[in-house]
């Protein structure tokens, strides 16, 4: 969509692209393509620079909203889950602006009331100390601002693919650690422990025969310990993929230097220690994979960390702090999903697992079960129900033993 001249004073650009209901849908990065007309003209005064007469021609705008709703139990306190009734997961707005051949500019701005902790949790330095609590969990920890306008993506990329297969890409970004949807009814265990959301600085390629890579670095959120100032994190990602409609696939492999740069684990393994300083680098891997067949479609995902984190920063179970074993946690996920055309509309319905181990202290469940439904009802205008059932880690390892189940509706709403 082209800007009128009209919308120069507008002050709110845009957030990332939402998801869609079935977990095959996923957003990994965001290309937008925008007409390009150059036309330049000299101001007279003070020998200033010549300036884009026709700005509203290289900028292109796109965005939408998802309004979710949630019935059963939503008292737990889970990361990854929203557990308000009613909210609106993301109103966003997408702006992408080409400055010239080789500059392209996206500004992504985003609107949420999406569940933080619930009320009673834990204060003592163990939170899971009485597991009769919530746990101090939220639906993500990517945001600065609660309840309020959020710049969740700010980023220049340099690149012309037609005359090198390198891009470089500088500012607030999600790195290539894991693949994962943005703003999901429920974000999955894997996704937990692998969405970093930092200001960053990537370089990467990607060539026709399929292969593409990155690597990146940001400064991580807390400092180790007896330091004056955090370091430097860093990882690289490698992937190749064969798209097609009667058989497609992808595939790849991430590594990231210190597993305290993903937003879920900082917050989490702060909340844990009550510091904002840690003791030890974990290094992480996560691996993706994705293959269709016609309307069947299959997507595993595996994040797990190198080694065990410090008992100082985070152990394997509830236990008093400063005791125990140093956690050493992964998760994974398995979604397998079917789409179809019914009256004639587009449909699409999925089934998946997930698991962890050693994660009761970053606020996940054991193990999880959901199974899906969406419809195109009318053009960019969805409607998707998911049913959930969590099973938490055991009394002994800090939980609850307890089952939980929920159910979730979405409204979404893409315009373009």
């Amino acid at each position: 969509m082209k800007l009128k001249l009209v919308v120069a004073s507008m002050s709110v650009l845009g957030l990332i692209s939402c998801p869609a209901f079935a977990a095959t849908h996923h957003k990994h990065k965001v290309h937008h393509k925008v007409k390009h007309h150059m036309v330049t003209r000299e101001y007279k005064d003070m020998g200033a620079l010549p300036v884009m007469s026709d700005w509203y021609n290289r900028i292109a705008l796109d965005g939408g909203m998802n309004f979710d709703a949630k019935w059963g139990n939503r008292s737990l306190g889970f990361m990854t889950e929203n557990n308000n009734r009613l909210s609106v997961n993301d109103f966003h707005l997408n702006v992408n602006a080409k400055v010239n051949d080789w500059t392209k500019v996206f500004a992504a701005f985003s609107f949420d009331n999406t569940s933080s902790a619930l009320t009673g949790v834990a204060t003592s330095a163990n939170p899971l100390a009485t597991v009769n609590r919530p746990k101090p969990g939220v639906y993500e920890n990517i945001k600065r601002s609660t309840n309020g306008v959020n710049l969740e993506q700010g980023f220049v990329t340099i690149s012309n693919f037609e005359v090198l297969p390198i891009y470089f890409k500088l500012g607030k970004q999600f790195v290539d650690f894991g693949k994962y949807e943005l703003h999901p009814m429920t974000r999955t265990l894997a996704q937990s422990l692998s969405e970093t959301l930092r200001v960053a600085a990537t370089v990467g390629f990607t060539t026709r025969m399929g292969f593409d890579g990155s690597a990146y670095a940001f400064d991580n959120p807390y400092a180790q310990i007896n330091t004056a100032h955090t370091k430097t994190n860093y990882g690289f990602k490698l992937g190749y993929s064969q798209p097609s409609d009667q058989l497609g696939f992808d595939a790849g492999f991430s590594y990231l230097y210190d597993m305290l740069g993903v937003n879920d684990v900082a917050a989490a393994v702060n909340t844990y220690t009550a510091r904002t300083t840690y003791y030890n680098r974990i290094g992480a891997v996560s691996l993706y994979g994705d293959v269709n067949s016609g309307p069947f479609n299959l997507a595993l995902r595996y994040v797990s960390a190198l080694q065990r984190f410090s008992p100082l920063d985070l152990q394997t179970r509830a236990v008093a702090l400063n005791s125990g074993t140093g956690a050493k946690p992964w998760a994974a996920d398995v979604t397998a999903g079917y789409k179809f055309n019914a009256w004639d509309k587009n449909n699409n319905v999925y089934v998946g697992y997930q698991g962890s181990q050693n994660s009761v202290n970053l606020f996940l469940p054991k193990n999880r079960w959901l199974a899906g439904y969406g419809v195109e009802m009318w053009k960019n205008t969805n409607l998707g129900v998911e049913a959930m059932h969590d099973v938490d880690y055991s009394v002994a390892d800090g939980g609850t033993g307890n089952t939980f189940n929920t159910v979730g509706f979405r409204v979404q709403i893409l315009f373009s």
